[in-house]
C-alpha cells in the first residue's frame, strides 16, 4: 500500500553530507519525494512509496557512522499526494549550500588529517618494534651460530677420533689374526 512519510532526522546531520546519502537511499529504495536541511540543524524528509519500501528506508537513516550521527528520527504518516516525480536534495540559496560544502569537505580533511597522523604514528611504532624484534633475532642467530660453529668443531674431532678407533681396529685385527694363524701353524 503507498503511503506519505515525513521523517524528521535530528544530531549531527547538517554540513556532513547527509543529505546527499539519504537521496541515494531513497532512490534505491524506489521512493520520491525530497530532502532539505530545516533551521534548526536537523534533516526533514518527504517520501512516498510502499509502506515497506519506506519502513526499510527508515531503519536504513539510522547512521552513526564517519561524520554523520543520527540522534533520533520521527516519522508522520499521512495519505499519498502524487505530486513527486522522482527523489531529490532541496537545496537553499547558492551561498549557504557552498559553505556547507566547503564546511562538510574541511571536516572531512581534517578526519582525514587525524587519521593519517594516527596511521604514521602506528607505522613509526611498528617499525620500531620490527627494528628491535629484528635486532633481537640477529643476536640470537648469531648465538646459534657460534653454538653450531662450536658443536661442529667438536663433531669434527670425535670423527678424527673415531677414524683413529677405526684404524685402530682394523690394525689390532691383523694382529690378533696373525697370532691366532701363527699358534695354529705352531700346533700342525
Amino acid at each position: 500500500m503507498k503511503k506519505r512519510a515525513t521523517i524528521v532526522i535530528s544530531g549531527d546531520v547538517q554540513d556532513v553530507g547527509f543529505r546527499g546519502t539519504v537521496m541515494r537511499l531513497a532512490q534505491k529504495a524506489g521512493l520520491v519525494g525530497y530532502t532539505e536541511n530545516m533551521p534548526d540543524g536537523s534533516v526533514r524528509v518527504v517520501c512516498e512509496g510502499e509502506e515497506k519500501a519506506i519502513k526499510s528506508f527508515i531503519k536504513k537513516l539510522d547512521i552513526c557512522e564517519g561524520v554523520i550521527d543520527v540522534e533520533a528520527v520521527k516519522v508522520e504518516w499521512s495519505k499519498p499526494k502524487g505530486k513527486f516525480r522522482y527523489f531529490e536534495v532541496k537545496y537553499s540559496n547558492l551561498g549557504a549550500e557552498m559553505f556547507q560544502g566547503f564546511a562538510t569537505a574541511g571536516r572531512m580533511l581534517t578526519d582525514v588529517n587525524t587519521n593519517i597522523k594516527t596511521m604514521h604514528t602506528d607505522l613509526k611504532d611498528g617499525f620500531s618494534d620490527l627494528k628491535s624484534e629484528t635486532r633481537t633475532t640477529h643476536e640470537k642467530l648469531g648465538s646459534i651460530d657460534n653454538r653450531l660453529g662450536d658443536a661442529l668443531s667438536r663433531y669434527d674431532k670425535i670423527g678424527k677420533k673415531m677414524d683413529n678407533v677405526e684404524t685402530n681396529l682394523a690394525e689390532l685385527t691383523k694382529q690378533i689374526t696373525r697370532l691366532v694363524d701363527h699358534m695354529v701353524d705352531d700346533k700342525k
